[in-house]
Parts: structure tokens; C-alpha cells; sequence
């Protein structure tokens, strides 16, 4: 009798610590669809925002709200990760992505979001959408929580009904990228607000038209292979941890001259691969656009 008491003791006290650690203590099932009202919403690895970051969700991002643990929920969000992220954080109200109108996404680093008194509200990342109109320089938008804003026409691009956002090139891939040149950097980040290497990969892609993953190692098996020796502006650089060149940890978007732009502990900067460890380091390129 004494071993099962102890066993059955031991069990509870395995499920407390595994609970303590997760952050899955009394979790409730829901799965709703809800809304990012913040600028940016971190997406954490347990139900405490001091826990590792896995990625990000930005403003207006659509989310699936898997289960809710105290004042976080556990969703999945667009890049296909799931994570925990703050209630205050989100709203049921999902006015603002079933609005009517033409898409309107931001296309600036970040853009200045303002209600229709003319009082600066937001700063919204790159590549946040809006659905609204135009009137005279500026486009009308729904946000979050049903509230009516614009932007400035310089800061978004205006696609009519259901038009996607066009299909960039190599160019146009590494220009997105140079908007968030200066950037800190942030793991799990993909925001002007922190970005780490596959997040500046991934907003410029995006920004352009195309849906990549959203780590490195994922998206180092898309593209079409290319020589360094050939390689041309927009090309996606991809690098091992050290000279054993094991497996992708880290990518950067090829500029020209040898100079690549990518986000590491420094930051998003631009860096020469013929300099220091990076040619030690490097693996394959590969093309995207």
C-alpha cells in the first residue's frame, strides 16, 4: 500500500512540475478565431511573457485560439507557429478583418496609424494589412476593436477587391529588407520592433508576395540552388554555426559586390561574405523571385 501511495503521489507531483513548467495549469478549450490589437503581440514559448519568444504576430493578425491558461491564450498564428500570447493583447471583435474594402498594407518599417481626429494611435510594422479606401492622400481603414483610422498613401501599398500583392523580384526582396536596416535584434522577432535573421527573410518575402517559413532551416529547402559564383541581387545566402557547416542556422539576403544584409547579434546589417567568418561559414544560395 505504501509504494502505490508513494507512486501515486509522485505521479501528481510529476503532473505539478510539468504543469508549473508548460504554463498549461488549468487550461480551458476554446479554439476562436481572434485579433492582434497591438502593434506586435510576442508569441512565447510558456503562459509568461518572460519565457523565449517563438515568433511574433503583428496588428490586425488573424489568430487561432487553441486554449486559454490564466492571461494568456495558446494560438496558432499565421507563420504556422504556436505559442502563447497575452489576452491584452487580442480581441474577439473581428470587424477589422471581415471589413469590406481593398486591401491596404503598410509598406513602410513602421508607419504612423491615425484615428479620424488626427491622433497617432499606432505605429503599424511592415507588411500589415487593412481593408478600406482611398480618400484624397490617404487611406481609410478598420482597425482593431471596429475603430476607423488612416494611413498616408506614401505608406502602403492599394491592391482593389481581391487582388494578392504582386510577385516582387531578387531586387525589390532586398530593397524590402534594407527598410529594417538599424534593427535590433530579436529572437523570434519579424518586426521593425526586433527581427532576427529568418524574420527579416520572412517580412521581405511576405511584403513581396511570397508566403516562405518562418526558420531558416525550413526555408533553406525552397529555391532553386545557386553557385556563389552567380549569384545575383536578392539571392537568399544561407550559413552553418560554425566552419563544420552541420546545418542552416542562420541566412541573409544577397546585395551585390559581395555584401549581403542579414539580422545578427549586431543587429540587421550589412556584411561581406568574402570577410571575417562568413565565407567559413557559409553553405548554399539559393533564388527565390
Amino acid at each position: 500500500m505504501r509504494v502505490k501511495v508513494f507512486l501515486f503521489v509522485f505521479f501528481l507531483s510529476f503532473i505539478y512540475l510539468l504543469c508549473a513548467e508548460t504554463g498549461n495549469c488549468g487550461d480551458n478549450s476554446y479554439n476562436y478565431k481572434a485579433v492582434i490589437k497591438t502593434p506586435v503581440a510576442g508569441v512565447h514559448e510558456r503562459a509568461n511573457s518572460a519565457s523565449p519568444l517563438v515568433t511574433q504576430a503583428l496588428l490586425n493578425e488573424e489568430i487561432e485560439v487553441i486554449t486559454e491558461t490564466g492571461s494568456f491564450v495558446y494560438a496558432r498564428v499565421p507563420d504556422g507557429y504556436t505559442g502563447y500570447i497575452r489576452l491584452s493583447d487580442i480581441t474577439t471583435d473581428l470587424s477589422s478583418i471581415l471589413a469590406l474594402g481593398d486591401k491596404v498594407i503598410i509598406r513602410k518599417r513602421l508607419a504612423a496609424v491615425y484615428d479620424l481626429s488626427g491622433r497617432e494611435i499606432y505605429k503599424a510594422p511592415l507588411s500589415s494589412m487593412f481593408f478600406g479606401h482611398r480618400e484624397g492622400n490617404r487611406f481609410i481603414i478598420t482597425l482593431p476593436q471596429n475603430v476607423t483610422g488612416y494611413v498616408y498613401e506614401e505608406d502602403a501599398y492599394f491592391f482593389t477587391g481581391s487582388r494578392d500583392i504582386p510577385f516582387g523580384n531578387g531586387r525589390s526582396f532586398a530593397e524590402s529588407a534594407m527598410l529594417l536596416l538599424g534593427t535590433n535584434y530579436l529572437w523570434g522577432g519579424c518586426s521593425a520592433y526586433g527581427i532576427d535573421c529568418s524574420g527579416l527573410t520572412y517580412i521581405a518575402a511576405k511584403i513581396n508576395g511570397l508566403q516562405i517559413p518562418r526558420d531558416s532551416g525550413p526555408q533553406s529547402k525552397i529555391g532553386t540552388h545557386i553557385d556563389l559564383r552567380n549569384v545575383i541581387i536578392g539571392d537568399q545566402l544561407f550559413f552553418g554555426p560554425d566552419a563544420g557547416k552541420s546545418r542552416v542556422t542562420h541566412t541573409g539576403i544577397y546585395l551585390g559586390d559581395g555584401n549581403f544584409i542579414h539580422s545578427s547579434n549586431n543587429g540587421v546589417v550589412i556584411s561581406n561574405i568574402f570577410s571575417g567568418v562568413h565565407m567559413s561559414r557559409f553553405m548554399f544560395a539559393k533564388r527565390l523571385f
